[in-house]
């Protein structure tokens, strides 16, 4: 069985490994789940703490594993997940060199770097795929079988850095572990916490008011409804806090089984929840399909309380699929949905289009401070699709920020250029302080003999 929901867990995110025979380097913080549903009939609030190197152990996927080779490439990630290192297609990707006629730029996104002729690179000599050696180096993303972002399909949760909690609380959540076994079928699924420990961290759980800074970003990962891009999750974390800032990352609830409101409910109650731990403004910022989800908080908002502050202080939009048209039957040309296995539109597709004119500017539009961020080179998010919601912005008096330039095809994520003025717009327009990184957390203690 899998955590109940309103529990608090811990999980290893998978360790960033290098390659070609260099040291594995920056491995990522470890995660914090704060599971967003009531549980059911638990007693005492059903507080539990687990530890384990495989983050997503404890909860079933969000595809049956017998799919996961037909599934989009874009998710599948070959080249970013996993020890593997793999080209697009996935194949094993070699030790080679440039020769400057084979291979082209360095593939990985947000590269294009053109090594020399004679630089080593991974390549594969099959699909010409290259990578420099600085990507080669870089650290990876979990696979799919440790990554919690493709787990829990009915299990909404905040994915929030380690670092967000005291020292104390740490030293309480750390339960003894027996040693790591290095196969898989061996790892350490997880350990309940003493009642002690427990009681340690719901009393302290206040506490997160005091780290981590003024205010709180939920990153929201885009993926068209139906799964999240581990691409514009974890890294996104990593590089507010290498800023100060604190942020969390939310698991909402996908098609086929959910539609938009069960995944609007999810950040609503993040929304309240981080009210409740930690001060100072908080604001979301989504990417893609989450920035469609993010924008629909504002609408949905204004429709069922006319009037009243919006429920985020602040909203960054990046690449947004704000006009649902974009998920309507008769685009199926342009736009296909994975619907497990069946490459056909889920019966809940039709929610996506919910409130649409509010958001293309009509009645009941509303929205928090926006920092908006296009790319002109977008070939999946025209232009068209977002200038009406700008226009609104304009036209109600709404402060907001629009870049657009050439930042990438879509999925650009971190990359272009785009994130040092953000930083600057959260911490002047919203209202968020930066605050020094906390000490790293201590290795888990070993179970006396």
């Amino acid at each position: 069985s899998y955590p109940p929901r309103s529990v608090l867990s811990l999980g290893m995110p998978p360790k960033s490994v290098s390659v070609a025979h260099t040291p594995e380097r920056n491995p990522p913080a470890r995660n914090v789940r704060l599971y967003l549903r009531p549980v059911r009939g638990a007693a005492g609030g059903g507080m539990r703490a687990d530890a384990g190197e495989h983050d997503g152990a404890r909860e079933p996927p969000l595809m049956s594993r017998r799919l996961w080779k037909e599934m989009p490439l874009w998710i599948r990630l070959h080249p970013e997940r996993g020890r593997l290192k793999k080209c697009w297609n996935g194949c094993r990707l070699i030790d080679d060199r440039h020769d400057g006629r084979r291979y082209g730029v360095c593939q990985n996104r947000g590269c294009g770097t053109q090594p020399r002729a004679g630089d080593p690179i991974l390549g594969c000599r099959v699909c010409r795929w290259s990578v420099c050696a600085t990507c080669a180096d870089r650290p990876r993303m979990p696979s799919l079988c440790d990554d919690p972002l493709f787990h829990g399909p009915d299990d909404p949760c905040l994915l929030l850095q380690e670092g967000l909690l005291p020292l104390a609380v740490r030293d309480a959540c750390l339960p003894c572990v027996p040693p790591l076994a290095p196969s898989a079928a061996q790892r350490f699924m997880g350990t309940p916490l003493a009642a002690s420990a427990a009681a340690a961290v719901m009393e302290a759980a206040p506490a997160l008011a005091g780290a981590g800074g003024h205010g709180t970003v939920i990153v929201c990962p885009g993926g068209n409804y139906e799964f999240l891009s581990c691409l514009e999750g974890y890294p996104v974390t990593e590089w507010l806090a290498r800023h100060g800032l604190a942020a969390a990352v939310l698991r909402y609830r996908l098609l086929p089984s959910h539609g938009l409101d069960e995944a609007l409910d999810d950040l609503e109650d993040a929304v309240t929840l981080l009210r409740r731990l930690r001060p100072g403004p908080v604001v979301a910022m989504g990417f893609s399909a989450g920035g469609h989800l993010v924008a629909s908080l504002g609408a949905r908002h204004e429709e069922r309380r006319p009037g009243t502050p919006q429920p985020l202080d602040g909203q960054v939009l990046v690449y947004p699929g704000i006009d649902g048209q974009s998920w309507h039957p008769d685009k199926a040309d342009e736009v296909c949905f994975f619907n497990r296995g069946a490459w056909s539109w889920p019966d809940k597709v039709l929610t996506l289009q919910a409130r649409q004119e509010a958001l293309l500017g009509g009645a009941g539009f509303a929205a928090p401070p926006t920092y908006l961020v296009t790319s002109t080179a977008d070939d999946c998010i025209p232009r068209s699709e977002t200038q009406p919601y700008v226009k609104a912005l304009a036209a109600a008096g709404i402060p907001h920020v629009h870049l657009r330039k050439d930042f990438g095809d879509h999925g650009f994520a971190l990359n272009g250029g785009w994130t040092t003025p953000c930083v600057k717009w959260l911490t002047r327009a919203v209202g968020m302080r930066a605050a020094p990184p906390l000490p790293p957390p201590p290795p888990p203690r070993s179970r006396q003999p």
